[in-house]
């Protein structure tokens, strides 16, 4: 990343390179196909079931529930 003009008193504005954009590409293929790796044995009413826990997880989120560090209103 690279800092560039702009921003306020301490704020600094950030942009990635080139280089971090292709890291960044990198990083994304590794762990996808790590994932892949690790489902492949993995039947479909399995994958379906983690997809369905995982939604369901983003739902708690989205709701509001108590989560560790979430400070209440």
């Amino acid at each position: 990343i690279r800092t560039v003009d702009g921003g306020t008193g301490n704020a600094k504005p950030l942009v990635a390179t080139d280089a971090g954009r292709a890291a960044l590409e990198r990083s994304v293929q590794l762990h996808r196909d790590a994932l892949d790796e690790r489902l492949a044995s993995w039947s479909d009413d399995d994958i379906a079931l983690l997809a369905g826990l995982l939604e369901r997880l983003g739902a708690a989120d989205e709701a509001g529930l108590p989560m560790p560090g979430r400070t209440t209103p």
